[in-house]
């Protein structure tokens, strides 16, 4: 009777350590495809702004620019708010 119910618990304890890793794995997973997926953005806007400044076009480069500067306006007022908030 003791021997079927420790069998039992580690093989639960087994599955829920193995189920973790997984979750682990994929959580990694998608931080890494999130960072691949950043950099290939980051290449693209790199080619492209090369390209435009190469040709003169000086509409692309605004445009550019525009596209990389509205997320960091974002991350700074929240960079802001949340130092704000804690200093209060």
């Amino acid at each position: 009777m003791c021997v079927c119910v420790c069998v039992c618990v580690c093989g639960k304890a087994f599955v829920h350590m193995a189920r973790l890793e997984r979750e682990r794995a994929e959580v990694q997973q998608k931080r890494e495809e999130e960072a691949r997926r950043r950099h290939r953005e980051h290449i693209t806007r790199v080619k492209k702004m090369l390209e435009a400044a190469f040709d003169g076009d000086t509409a692309e480069i605004n445009t550019l620019l525009k596209e990389v500067s509205q997320p960091l306006q974002c991350k700074l007022a929240a960079l802001y708010h949340r130092r704000s908030s804690t200093w209060n």
